[in-house]
């Protein structure tokens, strides 16, 4: 059934939600008697009568044979964690980052042009919001005009506080390129420790690109 009432902490305490998220996990698991040295330790906050029946349900679960199970420090054994929780029951991966911008009509017709990123969908007025996709369909950036807060000011933020990184081929090339765009260079290029070519670039509205080529690819 849909757990998801369990997981809200809206209305429950921190200590009301570790025991039903107990229950819950009791109830959707095969279970085998065990216990584990650790358990106990989880629920120390918890007063006298609730770490009785946290340690039952705990006690309760038998360890799934699930990719990524580890050694438990404290017992030795493999062991169910609050990081085991949320990587078996939970698939997280990024969509995209939101940008409120001035005209993201135009926006989205510079990084197509200059990047190219792909329309994956749109919206009309007043927003004009547009998601743009990378070259791998796995990451999009969406620019929209929400009138009812703030645009940032991207020209003021520093780059190494935030930026939006795109690999690249040549970063000298697609740097210079930018530039003819209407870009604006943040400093020069640049070779880090690991051997990755980094450059920083503000695009026409000021927000930070980093354009980089790993020595080692990282994903």
């Amino acid at each position: 059934g849909d757990l998801s009432p369990l997981f809200r902490r809206d209305d429950l305490s921190s200590q009301q939600h570790r025991v039903q998220r107990c229950v819950a996990l009791r109830k959707t698991i095969s279970v085998k008697r065990t216990t584990h040295a650790c358990a106990k330790p989880l629920y120390a906050a918890l007063p006298e009568r609730q770490v009785a029946q946290a340690t039952k349900a705990v006690t309760s679960l038998r360890t799934p044979k699930l990719r990524g199970s580890f050694k438990h420090t404290r017992c030795g054994r493999d062991c169910l964690s609050g990081r085991q929780f949320s990587t078996t029951m939970f698939t997280m991966n990024l969509e995209h980052i939101g940008f409120n911008v001035v005209d993201p009509v135009a926006a989205a017709e510079w990084y197509c042009k200059n990047l190219g990123m792909t329309l994956a969908r749109q919206f009309g007025p007043p927003q004009n919001g547009r998601f743009l996709a990378d070259k791998r369909g796995k990451m999009m950036l969406e620019f929209y005009h929400n009138a009812k807060v703030i645009v940032s000011d991207y020209r003021s933020i520093p780059p190494m506080a935030f930026h939006v990184a795109f690999t690249v081929e040549d970063v000298a090339a697609t740097r210079a390129s930018l530039m003819r765009a209407g870009g604006a260079a943040e400093g020069e290029i640049t070779v880090n420790d690991d051997g990755d070519v980094i450059a920083m670039v503000r695009d026409p509205w000021g927000l930070t690109l980093q354009l980089l080529k790993r020595a080692k690819p990282m994903l």
